[in-house]
């Protein structure tokens, strides 16, 4: 199995069908599906870590990383 830009087309884990998730099941990882309430609960409980990390290497620099995220 390979996992990687050139498998993926350099778009990360973001795949427009579930073969990949299928295929990583197979190998025998759990794929979890979470709600919208429970992302944004992962997104408060984290919120402290973000933030510390943020500071340490600076906002901008998140920023861009959070864009380039999004536009995937």
């Amino acid at each position: 199995m390979r996992l990687g830009r050139q498998t993926l087309g350099g778009t990360g884990c973001r795949a427009t069908d579930n073969s990949l998730l299928k295929e990583i099941a197979n190998n025998g990882v759990a794929i979890i599906h979470l709600q919208p309430v429970e992302k944004q609960g992962f997104r408060d409980a984290t919120r402290e870590v973000y933030n510390c990390w943020s500071e340490r290497i600076g906002h901008e620099l998140v920023k861009k990383a959070e864009m380039a995220i999004n536009r995937r």
